[in-house]
């Protein structure tokens, strides 16, 4: 077994377990959308709307990083380990918790439509 390759396939997994954990308790409204949105503390509706779809965003950008987490864990198991690695396995890898910036730049632009202000009934 490689173990930089199952170390980083192991990690990978965690990361992307994480943020879909987090976000089906986002989607739900019980954590508040992290990372600062002003239109999220203009009213509820604009916070759970933030909510709901940076959940979802952030569930679809981690589905690669698992794909790539359960592949390099695969690989752990196939390449031996005296073998070194291939910088073209180490540059994905490494970089493929940088996806959940997508999540974040996804949902920041999708608030622009939401309302500046309150509604009042």
């Amino acid at each position: 077994m490689n173990t930089d390759l199952f170390i980083r396939g192991a990690t990978n997994i965690g990361i992307a377990a994480y943020c879909i954990i987090f976000s089906v308790a986002m989607f739900k409204g019980r954590i508040k959308y992290p990372w600062g949105i002003p239109k999220a503390s203009v009213s509820e509706d604009n916070w759970m709307a933030i909510n709901r779809y940076g959940a979802k965003a952030h569930i679809m950008w981690s589905l690669p990083i698992l794909i790539i987490g359960t592949a390099t864990l695969v690989a752990a198991f196939i390449v031996p380990p005296t073998q070194s690695i291939d910088i073209a396995w180490k540059m994905p890898i490494s970089l493929s918790a940088l996806l959940l910036l997508g999540a974040m730049v996804q949902t920041r632009l999708w608030s622009r439509h939401l309302p500046d202000r309150a509604i009042q009934n």
